[in-house]
């Protein structure tokens, strides 16, 4: 009976830390895309001929990205079969040859910084000793690197600019997709692509109101720039967040009601049980206060493990729902929630407990018996 008591608990706990998680995790999300930088316009375009005469137009607060176009050939000195892959491709697909002769944008770094919402998970960073050779250093987004089947050390052959060239992955790194910045899936150095075609990508934080001044400036300047107006995709992006946000909400306000049922009755079939072992035991000789204090301990007891049992599965649970059901990252539960429910959990049970089981410490045993 006990066992079934605690394992009762322990459900309602979990579907009560789940939806608080989940929404938890969402609203992390929101919160960090709603206040990644303030830049509101994009450039893009530009080669290294038109910097000096760019740069003088732009904004001084601002974030300059150089980037160019590669394609993997060969991964570990095994060439790849070509295939023509269509913009409908399924890059998702782990493993095909059309995922890896895929053109991808590649970012060459000047700075020993990661950029916000990057995390070193393995290797070192690529401005790091030179390789032997004519390898030159890469990062991988782990994700990515997971798809195409490379880990740390591993060479893979790309294509820039019809020049083929060998880079070992001297580092895995961790991207906050929910960033509302440029992220890329890899990462060069400058050191190693010295006199390479790159592009550069400007993000600029001008006020809002004249950010199509701006664009109409800069393509006068240079027709062959691109322009994106970050403010409209940024509105589009937080809004359908926050829809889907409000509506975990809603499915967290669902469970928690869900969870004060399923313990209210979890509760009145306990009272039965106690209400036999109080009555005998009042016929014993125990007092009313070391009932109750009895009641506390057990409250107390099984209210720990019950939350501690949801805990630990309804952590794998929300990390489920939100990387496979969601396609969003887990950021996982915060200390403060942890102790909210910890402290909301005991106390219900407590009070629960307290005052549905009153009046078996208050009635004389002849009565409660004469009610049975």
């Amino acid at each position: 009976r006990s066992l079934m008591w605690l394992l009762s608990l322990g459900f309602g706990f979990f579907f009560l830390l789940l939806g608080l998680m989940v929404s938890e995790s969402l609203q992390k999300q929101l919160s960090l895309a709603n206040s990644t930088g303030s830049s509101n316009l994009v450039v893009m375009g530009s080669g290294p001929d038109d910097l000096a005469s760019l740069n003088p137009l732009l904004p001084p607060e601002r974030e300059q990205i150089a980037y160019l176009q590669a394609r993997i050939y060969a991964v570990n000195g095994q060439a790849i079969q070509e295939k023509v892959v269509s913009e409908e491709a399924n890059v998702d697909e782990e493993g095909s040859s059309d995922f890896r002769v895929r053109e991808y944008f590649v970012n060459v770094r000047d700075s020993h910084d990661l950029y916000p919402g990057e995390k070193l998970v393995a290797g070192r960073e690529i401005f790091g000793p030179k390789l032997s050779g004519d390898l030159v250093r890469a990062s991988f987004e782990e994700g990515f690197a997971k798809r195409l089947g490379l880990k740390h050390g591993e060479s893979v052959q790309l294509e820039i600019a019809g020049i083929p060239l060998r880079a070992q992955i001297v580092s895995l790194r961790s991207v906050d997709w929910f960033q509302f910045r440029p992220n890329f899936f890899i990462s060069l150095s400058t050191e190693d692509l010295e006199g390479a075609p790159l592009t550069y990508l400007q993000m600029l934080a001008v006020p809002d109101a004249e950010i199509g001044a701006w664009q109409s400036r800069l393509i006068k300047a240079f027709p062959q720039l691109t322009t994106l107006d970050l403010r409209r995709t940024r509105d589009q992006i937080l809004g359908t967040l926050g829809r889907l946000s409000l509506s975990v909400q809603g499915a967290t306000a669902f469970l928690l009601v869900a969870s004060v049922l399923v313990l209210l009755s979890i509760f009145l079939a306990r009272r039965g049980e106690l209400k036999m072992e109080f009555t005998l035991l009042r016929c014993l000789g125990v007092r009313a206060p070391e009932l109750q204090l009895y009641l506390v301990a057990e409250s107390l007891l099984s209210a720990t493990l019950a939350w501690t049992g949801a805990v630990l599965c309804a952590v794998p649970s929300a990390w489920a729902l939100m990387v496979y059901g969601l396609k969003a990252q887990f950021s996982g539960p915060s200390v403060s929630l942890l102790s909210f429910t910890l402290l909301l959990c005991v106390s219900l049970v407590l009070v629960a407990n307290i005052l549905l089981n009153r009046r078996l410490l208050k009635e004389p045993p002849q009565t409660l018996f004469q009610e049975d």
